[in-house]
This record gives structure tokens, sequence and C-alpha cells, in this order.
């Protein structure tokens, strides 16, 4: 059963004082119209006189009925709304009449009768009535309506027995009618004090035999109340706590702490609301802190029986958490400042978590619950009649069913049973709710920018997911937040997520992920925190990754994350069976996660520099550790070298575009161990330009778990060439060494070029020969075609130099034309040959030139 939800009024920050209005005819005339709907259409503000304005009517006539009354209960649900709805402070007679009207005494009689009608209304001492005049004035000066005004008002004053401050007097005038309306209801708010004070008198007057708690907690609530109601906070304050101390010392039985909770609520709404509105906010706070010591550690009672107990009590906390933060954002509107240790996300949190542990007990309730036909046939007992209605008291707080047994007396057995029937039936889980609480606290995590706040309310809201069996968005919250974890360094978080994705991943059946997983689960790295066996539980895990290479079904975990029913489990278990049947491959990335299997690497050349040419012979070293406690077999270790200067093709797979793929065969880890593989390739694979090269490892994979002779259809690889390479106290969390590079150089051409004369000096107009000769320096092999590209410039660095062009010329041997620069090819040069290398210049200015000449 819910908890008792506080009315709107009571929540509002001011209470509306209600005021009466009589004698308009809203429908038949315009100017009342508009005096009705100047008072009742305006928008709420800060400075706006609290006050409710309803036109009198037939259920304000209606005397109070003599209910049965029973003086163990505390409140009546019915007596604050009175004072909201049914008792005005005032009563407003409006009355169309001008000072000079011919029938002036008919008129004063008929003022006289409608004023004693209203006092016959009156079911409340102190009520007042006030008397406006409409007057319409047309063909009466002002003077003369002046000297009418005084005899005239004094005889409606005697004859209605009211005093001077009860008559007011408006002109028939919509533009001047908003200051008139503004004026009437500041008099309204000064007179409207004495009513609730005579309300107060009244009430304090009332004997209390033998000082009994209960009688002296409701007398201080109305007091409160009515305090509030004539705007004296502080007072109200005073009154609300004593109220709620002695709701604090009230001791009842498991069937009265539903009504002690509901008042305590009640209560602990309005001393926190005021605190805060009086600008006293650590007393506020101190008044939740109270409320929660005093009542959130009480035991949860076996009223209707045990289980509806915990879950009552679940909501009355969790609604206890929701309104404090409401309060508390209300108060943020007001200036106070929230910090990232106390704000009202922490608060919404709190009854996001009674929440979830009331659907945690709900969903236990359901899945046992067990319907009878005899029962269901049976009318509603949790809804009051409206015979009883009519007759008893309802109290704040008051279980529905027990409104005629309590007032006489009476506990019938069968009705008791009935109704914890009917209330296990209609209770389902609300999730929902769960989600909307820390969406709301997570709101304002975000505003103060708590990010690890943030990450608490996702794991929260995941274990909501699973429990409300939407493992899909469980599943891809908590593999962000892994993801996340492991970025940040927070390896010490990660392994109570695995759990829960392991879960997952087991309910759905997902091979692939759940080798993921539990390959991470196997190594001790991630329990330097948990205070757990944890031999005990890498064995475990150790134990079903291997069992699940032999196409065993994975034992189910024990961890309380999943709570799944007999035929759930069931199913689960023949889906992984048909899944096995099925023989579907795997593959999992262990890049960048702490698993059983680490994996370094280092590529360099036999030589003891970085760089090599492409005849050197390159070295790759492979470090893999087996991380748990067996032998582990693989049918192959492939790597792949990848050319880094190559623009890569994003249509192509990583496996097909590597530039070379090295394997070995037979691959055995023993356990707790360390294995080195070496593998060697000559450097001219990757010379294919004469550019150097720089080549690193991009892939590791491990394939085929050999087991009893049968290799399993799967592989564990890592990507390196995306390793982010962070590490935790200087070393590699996962220990994938960041990879090394090594830098391969083209060949080079071995030709020699011999110039006779370095310097020549010719003068202008002159054509000079340069002589020079090509050889092939290499003793065991020839060459074939090479190209000298010959080019002129003013600079010795620059080859080419526009400036020189308009300088110094080169003549074509073949068409004798003027040229910037000359291509000579030759062909078939032999070993240890040469070949001369002529050509002409010629130049029309002064200046020193270079000649730049490239073979290749």
């Amino acid at each position: 059963m819910e908890p008792v939800d506080i009315p709107d009024f009571l929540q509002a920050e001011k209470l509306n004082q209600l005021v009466l209005l009589s004698g308009l005819d809203v429908t038949n005339k315009p100017f009342h119209h508009a005096v009705y709907h100047e008072f009742t259409n305006k928008q709420p503000t800060m400075d706006r006189i609290p006050m409710s304005f309803q036109l009198l009517g037939d259920h304000h006539n209606v005397k109070p009925l003599k209910l049965i009354k029973n003086q163990s209960k505390i409140l009546r649900r019915d007596w604050p709304a009175k004072y909201i709805e049914i008792y005005p402070c005032i009563i407003v007679l409006f009355f169309d009449l001008n000072w000079s009207t011919p029938n002036w005494n008919e008129k004063k009689k008929e003022v006289e009768s409608k004023v004693n009608s209203i006092r016959g209304l009156i079911h409340k001492e102190g009520t007042q009535v006030i008397l406006v005049i409409i007057q319409n004035n047309e063909g009466v000066t002002k003077e003369e309506n002046d000297k009418l005004s005084t005899n005239k008002a004094s005889e409606l004053l005697s004859i209605c027995h009211l005093n001077t401050n009860q008559l007011f007097v408006i002109p028939n005038n919509e533009t001047t009618l908003p200051s008139f309306v503004v004026r009437l209801e500041k008099v309204f708010h000064d007179l409207a004090p004495a009513f609730y004070s005579q309300c107060i008198k009244k009430i304090r007057s009332r004997p209390i035999p033998n000082n009994d708690a209960i009688l002296l907690m409701r007398q201080q609530f109305k007091m409160a109340f009515l305090c509030e109601l004539r705007q004296d906070t502080h007072t109200a304050l005073r009154h609300y706590k004593l109220s709620y101390q002695k709701c604090y010392e009230l001791s009842a039985n498991d069937r009265d702490a539903y009504e002690i909770l509901s008042m305590a609520s009640l209560l602990n709404y309005k001393i926190c609301q005021l605190s805060f509105q009086n600008r006293l906010n650590r007393e506020a706070f101190t008044q939740y802190q109270k409320h929660q010591t005093t009542f959130f550690s009480r035991e949860a009672g076996s009223y209707p029986d045990s289980e509806t107990a915990l879950i009552e009590f679940n909501f009355w906390k969790r609604q206890q958490c929701v309104l404090f933060a409401k309060l508390f954002e209300t108060a943020i509107t007001n200036n106070l400042m929230p910090s990232i240790k106390n704000n009202p996300g922490h608060y919404y949190e709190s009854g996001a978590a009674y929440q979830r542990a009331a659907n945690i007990c709900i969903a236990k309730i359901v899945g046992t619950f067990k319907r009878e036909g005899r029962l269901e046939a049976m009318e509603d007992v949790i809804l009051i009649k409206p015979p009883v209605l009519s007759a008893y008291n309802i109290y704040y707080g008051q279980r529905p069913w027990r409104v005629v047994g309590d007032s006489r007396g009476l506990l019938d057995t069968s009705t008791e049973s009935l109704v914890i029937y009917q209330l296990k039936s209609k209770t389902t889980p609300n999730y929902s709710l769960t989600f909307q609480l820390l969406n709301a606290a997570s709101r304002i995590f975000d505003r103060l920018k708590a990010h690890r706040l943030q990450c608490r309310l996702k794991i929260e809201m995941a274990d909501e997911l699973i429990s409300s069996k939407q493992y899909q968005q469980a599943h891809l919250i908590l593999k962000n937040l892994l993801i996340e974890f492991y970025t940040n360094k927070s390896v010490n978080l990660i392994q109570p997520l695995l759990v829960k994705l392991l879960e997952i991943a087991y309910v759905n059946v997902d091979l692939q992920e759940y080798l993921w997983t539990i390959s991470q689960l196997a190594t001790n790295k991630h329990y330097t925190l948990a205070q757990i066996n944890v031999e005990q539980h890498t064995n475990f895990y150790s134990f079903n990754l291997i069992n699940l290479f032999r196409r065993i079904i994975p034992s189910p975990l024990d961890s309380g994350v999943l709570s799944l029913s007999e035929g759930e489990t069931q199913a689960t278990i023949d889906k992984w069976s048909q899944n096995f049947v099925e023989n579907k491959p795997f593959r999992i990335n262990l890049t960048d996660i702490v698993s059983f299997l680490e994996v370094s690497t280092q590529i360099f050349p036999l030589s003891s520099d970085q760089k090599a040419s492409s005849s050197d012979t390159i070295c790759v070293l492979i470090n893999i550790k087996n991380d748990i406690k067996l032998d582990l077999h693989f049918h192959e270790l492939v790597i792949s070298i990848e050319d880094l200067t190559k623009i890569p093709h994003e249509s192509t797979p990583l496996s097909e575009e590597c530039t070379l793929k090295l394997t070995k065969n037979d691959i055995i880890l023993p356990s707790m161990s360390t294995t080195k593989y070496l593998f060697k390739f000559v450097g001219d694979k990757f010379n294919n330009c004469s550019s150097p090269t720089k080549i690193q490892v991009q892939t590791v994979s491990l394939n085929g778990v050999v087991l009893e002779n049968n290799i399993t259809n799967g592989s564990f690889y890592w990507d390196l060439g995306s390793v982010s390479g962070f590490t935790v106290n200087g070393t590699s969390i996962n220990g994938t060494t960041i990879n090394s590079a090594v830098t391969i150089r083209p060949k080079e051409t071995p030709i020699d070029i011999d110039i006779s004369d370095s310097k020549v000096a010719f003068y202008l107009g002159e054509k000079i020969e340069i002589k020079s000769v090509l050889e092939n320096i290499s003793e065991s092999q020839g060459i074939e075609n090479v190209k000298c590209h010959v080019t002129l410039s003013s600079h010795h660095d620059k080859q080419v130099d526009l400036k020189a062009e308009k300088m110094v010329y080169m003549v074509d041997p073949i068409t004798g034309a003027k040229v910037a620069f000359l291509n000579l090819d030759f062909v078939n040069f032999g070993k240890q040959e040469k070949r001369p290398l002529l050509f002409d210049l010629e130049t029309e200015k002064a200046g020193i030139f270079y000649v730049h000449i490239n073979v290749s």
C-alpha cells in the first residue's frame, strides 16, 4: 500500500485564506463578472496576498455531520481541508446601491436581510461579514453624492450591525476596478487573522485529560496549521515541532504504525518547509537528519504481514527522501547554494534505492503468489465505500479496511486475510519510478559537474535494468562504464562491473561477451580491494573458461545480480546447449584490458641501430604470460607487421591489409609463467619505394585452443596499433607494451660521379663543356636503366631555382636548344663500368651557379 500523499494545499509555500464572495451575478451582469475575474484570475507571485476567492455556494451551507469518532486516532483527514475549502475567514457581500436611490428604505431592508442571511450560514465564530456597495451614480454630482454618503453609510452600518471597516464603496467602472480590488485584498488580509486567532483560542482552551499524547499532538498540529493560515510562520513552526515531538514519543502496535508514520511525514514536511522559508536552512537539514534517525531505523513491523509491511516501509522512506529533495530544490531557487556533498541529488538517489528495495521484495512476492478464484470474486475491501464515508470519520493515515473495525474495537480475521490477498494481487514492481528518481539525481549531479557521482548512478540504473530484465540496456551502460574506468585508470572498481556483465552474458547466451568478460575475471589483478577469497574466485572463473573451450555449459554465479525462476534457468541452459551444437566461432579482443593473457612485443634489427637497410634481418620478440593456474595449448600464433607509411584503405579489413604475416604453430603456455617467441624476416619485403619505411607489429593472435586433440574454433587477439598505453604506477595495466618501430632505409644505387673540374670560370656568352664520369662501383652486379637528371641553381642546396633559368642555360646535345635541365638515360651499366657524362653550359649574366646531378 502506497504511503499517504500530502495534499497539494498543504505542500503550497503559503496556505491560502478562504474568502467567499456573495451577491455577484457573474452570468447576467458584466461588471459583476469583471469583479469576480479580477479577484480569482491573478497570477500567483511571491508578494501576492495568499487568499483563495470563491463564490458562496450550497456546499458552504452544509452543517457538519455528527460522525462516529475514534479518540484513539490522531487527526481527521478532512480537518485541514475544511479551513481551505469550507470555513471562510471573511464573507464579502456585494450589493448594487446608489445613495440617491428613491426607494432607499426598501433597499436598506434588503441589505439587512442579506447580511443576516449570511450570518446564519456561519458555523464558525470569528468569520467576518464585509459589505461592498457597487454604485453607478449616474445623474448625480460628486458633491451631492458626498453629502448623502455619510448619513446613508451610518444607517447601513447601524441596521446591519457592522463596523466602519466592514463597509466599502466601489464605483461601477472597470477602468478603476483593479486598484479597488488591490485595496480590498489588503483590507481582507488585515481582518483575516482575527478569525484564525479566535479558532486557536478555542482549540487551546479545550481540556486534555491526563496530558494524553495523542490529544496533545492533535492540538499542537491544529494550532500550528491555523497559525500558518494566519501567516505567523514562526509560531506555526514552534507548534509543528511540539507536535512532532509528541509523535516521536508515541508507542503504538503494528496496526497503528502506518498512521504514525503518515503523521510524522506530514509534520516533518511542514517543519522543513517553514524552516527553509524562514531562512533557517541549517535547522531544516538538522530536522531531516533527526527524522531519518528517529523513524528510518524502526522495525518495519508485521501488519498486515511481514512482507507487505516491509514494502510499505520502503515506500514510505522513498516518499520522505523525494519530499525533502523537492523542498531542497525550491530552497535553491530562493538562493540556497548546493554543494557536491549536500545537494538534492543525494536525496533523489536515496529515494531510488528505497524504491529498488521495494521492487525486489515485490518481485519475490509476484514470483510465489498464487491466485485463488474464490478470493478473486470477492469485493474490494481496500477502497472506502460511500456508506462508510457518510457514517464514520476517516483519519489521516488510517487504513481503509479498518475504519469500522477501529471504531468498534473489532478485528475481522477473514477481512484481514482478504486484505493481504488483495494487496499482494495488486502490487507490481514500479521500475519506471526508480528510473525517474535516478534521472532527477543525474540532472542535479550534472549541473554540479559531479562526474563520479554520475558513474555511481549509472551502476544503480544498470542494476534496476537487470531487475526489470532489460538486459541489453544494462549491458550497454555497464560496458561503456567499464571502458571509462579502464581509461581513467580506475582498475580497482572494475571487478563488480565484470560480475554483472558476466551474469548478463550468461542469461543472454552470448558466448563472445561471456568469454571477453571471464577472461578478465580469471586474473587476480582485479581483486586488490575485494574482501573475498581471491584464489577461490579466480579458480572458479578459470575452470569455467576451460569448460567453455570444451563446450560445457558454464556454471551460473551465485552473486545475487540475477534472480531467475526455475523455468528461466532451464530455458537459458537449453539455449547454451543449442549454441554449442551450432559451434559458432569466437574472436575475443583483449586489447587495452586486464585479462588472463598478457602480451608484450618488441621489434628490432640485428644491428644495434633502430634503422636498418632492406638487406638486414628484422627480429620480433613476443612475450606471452599465462596468468591462470592451468597450462594452455594453442594451435598457432600469428603476428602481422604493418608499414606505417602506407596509406590505409578503410574498406579493407585489418587482417587483409597488413603487409606481412608471420606464424608459429603448436604454442604451449605453461601456467603462471611467461613464454617468449622470436620471429625473423628480411627487410627487403618492405623496400617497395625510394623513401624510408617505418614498420611495427600490428596484431598478435592466438588461434585455436587445443584440448585433448580437439581444436576450438576461436581465437584471442590484440590490436597493438590501437593500444592506448595507459599505465598504473608506471606499469602497463594489461601487460601490453607500447609497440616499438623500426625504420628500413631504401636500397642505395651503387653509382659514383667523378667531375674533373669542380670549379670552372668562364666569360659571358662563352660556351663551356662540363666533363664528368659515371661509374658502377659494385663488384658483383650490373645495373640496368640508369637515369641521370641534371639541373641548375643559384644556390648550392636548392636543385631548382627559377632565377638561374634566366641567367645560365644548358645546351641540348641533340636539338642545340637552351634548356634549364637535362634527362640522360644509360642502359646496361656493367659492374665497375665507367661512362662519360658531357653537357654544355652557356651564360648571359655574371654570377655563381651550381650544377646538380641526380642519379637513380
